[in-house]
Protein backbone atom coordinates (compact mmCIF):
# COMPACT_ATOMS: atom_id res chain seq x y z
CA UNK A 1 0.00 0.00 0.00
CA UNK A 2 1.72 3.45 -1.19
CA UNK A 3 -0.08 6.90 -0.48
CA UNK A 4 -2.83 7.17 -3.38
CA UNK A 5 -4.20 3.83 -2.96
CA UNK A 6 -6.92 5.56 -2.46
CA UNK A 7 -7.23 9.38 -3.29
CA UNK A 8 -10.65 9.20 -5.58
CA UNK A 9 -12.34 7.56 -3.14
CA UNK A 10 -11.07 9.88 -0.18
CA UNK A 11 -11.48 12.81 -2.21
CA UNK A 12 -15.33 12.08 -2.38
CA UNK A 13 -15.78 11.55 0.88
CA UNK A 14 -14.21 14.40 2.36
CA UNK A 15 -15.85 16.55 0.40
CA UNK A 16 -18.87 15.02 1.19
CA UNK A 17 -18.27 15.00 4.56
CA UNK A 18 -15.45 17.32 5.36
CA UNK A 19 -15.18 16.71 9.08
CA UNK A 20 -15.79 12.60 9.26
CA UNK A 21 -12.44 12.32 10.59
CA UNK A 22 -13.70 14.01 13.87
CA UNK A 23 -17.01 12.02 13.77
CA UNK A 24 -15.39 8.73 13.42
CA UNK A 25 -12.32 8.81 15.36
CA UNK A 26 -12.51 5.06 15.85
CA UNK A 27 -12.43 4.34 12.09
CA UNK A 28 -8.68 3.49 11.14
CA UNK A 29 -9.47 2.59 7.37
CA UNK A 30 -10.62 5.94 7.34
CA UNK A 31 -8.36 7.43 8.82
CA UNK A 32 -5.26 5.68 6.55
CA UNK A 33 -6.90 7.16 3.15
CA UNK A 34 -7.72 10.66 4.92
CA UNK A 35 -3.94 10.50 5.66
CA UNK A 36 -3.23 9.95 1.81
CA UNK A 37 -5.67 12.47 0.85
CA UNK A 38 -4.04 14.85 2.70
CA UNK A 39 -0.67 13.90 1.86
CA UNK A 40 -1.42 14.29 -1.93
CA UNK A 41 -3.23 17.18 -1.31
CA UNK A 42 -0.01 19.28 0.04
CA UNK A 43 -0.98 19.11 3.69
CA UNK A 44 1.60 17.23 5.16
CA UNK A 45 0.88 18.62 8.88
CA UNK A 46 -2.54 17.43 9.00
CA UNK A 47 -1.50 14.16 7.48
CA UNK A 48 0.39 13.73 11.07
CA UNK A 49 -1.40 14.75 13.03
CA UNK A 50 -4.39 11.96 11.65
CA UNK A 51 -1.68 9.36 12.39
CA UNK A 52 -0.87 10.10 15.50
CA UNK A 53 -3.38 8.02 16.97
CA UNK A 54 -2.61 4.96 14.51
CA UNK A 55 0.95 4.96 15.42
CA UNK A 56 0.09 4.54 19.43
CA UNK A 57 1.44 1.48 20.51
CA UNK A 58 -1.94 0.34 21.67
CA UNK A 59 -3.52 0.75 17.79
CA UNK A 60 -3.97 -2.29 16.13
CA UNK A 61 -0.88 -3.71 14.87
CA UNK A 62 -2.22 -3.45 10.70
CA UNK A 63 -2.96 0.09 11.20
CA UNK A 64 0.03 1.07 12.84
CA UNK A 65 2.45 -0.62 10.60
CA UNK A 66 0.83 1.04 7.62
CA UNK A 67 0.63 4.40 9.62
CA UNK A 68 4.64 3.99 10.22
CA UNK A 69 5.17 3.37 6.76
CA UNK A 70 3.39 6.62 5.54
CA UNK A 71 4.86 8.80 8.20
CA UNK A 72 8.45 7.87 6.71
CA UNK A 73 7.23 8.31 3.17
CA UNK A 74 5.44 12.01 4.24
CA UNK A 75 8.69 12.89 6.17
CA UNK A 76 10.97 12.00 3.39
CA UNK A 77 8.64 13.96 1.26
CA UNK A 78 8.32 16.87 3.66
CA UNK A 79 10.52 16.60 6.18
CA UNK A 80 9.21 18.76 9.94
CA UNK A 81 10.00 22.07 9.97
CA UNK A 82 12.08 23.32 12.63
Amino acid sequence: MTIGDFLPETEKRSRRQPNRAKVEPDNPSYAISLVQYQYLTRHPEAARKTLEPLLRANADERFRSDAEKFLLEINQGHPLRH
